[in-house]
């Protein structure tokens, strides 16, 4: 009887020793979830983002106003994207962990030798946080893993906004202009001038009016204009010597800026005044207006209708 007394004092025990360490555990987990998953104040404190995937980097810049790509001329990054993506991460807050073992690293990829993407952001010379990207368990979420932390969470981030090809963050509009900004522009060898807030063209004659339509899909060309990426320099070789689809030129606070579009089979370049580079971009804008002339910029003005609904009557005589 007495040994069977120990043996239930004994499980009771361990039953209260048990339940201790789950509350214990259970009041850590709670503590933790919620709060910010980086250990990153805001965004502002960031100023170098440094991404590995497939081993190749990519790395962005900030001088404190701009960001830049280092591994592309330090071209312009996406300002907007930028921003989104640290805000993201920044506005990220612990949840229940999924796994939190090495093999589950490993299944994840988020481990330190079998990863997606590693995400390392900066300050100056500081690190302050790694961050491994993995598999995804659903829409716009991710697997993710702070370095020298066991945790794998499931963060309702986008994994393909995190990209590791450094075209993703160059911001394709670094080539255009301000609409407010353009006071002239010359297509090929036609002269556009800006009458207030519409364009006609500069020789356009008295009996002839702006087709806006028509003029528009020039302006547009440069006030919207989108780059894809940098020319590959063998294409460079063989486009830079032939005859521009397109030549514009524009005036912005009376200094010119020139534009030359090319096509060659299936690839569109432009080379613009504004920078060294050479640019793809789609073939289907160089296409919108390569072929507008003249006659496409004007139509005849149509004859105000007359006001007098007796004008062409005949006078009466009196008898």
């Amino acid at each position: 009887m007495k040994k069977i007394h120990k043996i239930l004092t004994g499980l009771l025990v361990f039953q209260v020793a048990l339940i201790a360490l789950v509350n214990i555990n259970w009041t850590s987990a709670s503590a933790k979830a919620g709060e910010s998953l980086l250990s990153v104040p805001d965004q502002s404190a960031i100023d170098q983002i440094l991404i590995t995937q497939d081993n190749k980097d990519v790395v962005i810049a900030s001088d404190g106003t701009t960001w830049s790509l280092s591994d592309m001329n330090k071209l312009p990054a996406s300002e907007q994207k930028i921003s989104g993506v640290l805000d993201d991460l920044v506005r990220l807050k612990k949840t229940w962990p999924v796994a939190k073992t090495t093999s589950a690293a490993g299944r994840f990829e988020v481990a330190e030798d079998k990863f997606n993407k590693r995400v390392v952001l900066k300050n100056g010379d500081d690190t302050l946080t790694t961050l491994y990207l993995g598999t995804s368990p659903g829409y716009k979420r991710v697997h993710l893993r702070i370095d020298d932390e066991d945790e794998i969470y499931s963060a309702a981030i986008n994994g393909y906004d995190i990209s590791g090809t450094a075209v993703d963050w160059l911001d394709k509009g670094l080539l255009k202009q301000q609409s407010a900004l353009l006071s002239s522009l010359t297509f090929n060898d036609l002269t556009l001038q800006k009458d207030g807030t519409a364009w006609r063209l500069a020789d356009q004659a008295d009996n002839e009016e702006p087709n806006t339509e028509e003029i528009n899909k020039v302006t547009d060309f440069i006030t919207n204009l989108q780059v894809t990426g940098l020319l590959e320099q063998d294409k460079v070789k063989t486009i830079k010597v032939l005859k521009p689809a397109i030549k514009i030129t524009t005036t912005v606070d009376q200094n010119e800026v020139s534009y030359f579009a090319y096509i060659h089979e299936n690839d569109a370049a432009v080379k613009s005044s504004l920078r060294d580079e050479w640019f793809k971009m789609a073939k289907h804008s160089v296409d919108n207006i390569k072929d507008l002339q003249r006659a496409d910029f004007v139509k005849e003005k149509t004859a105000p209708a007359s006001t007098d609904g007796d004008a062409n009557l005949a006078p009466l005589v009196n008898p």
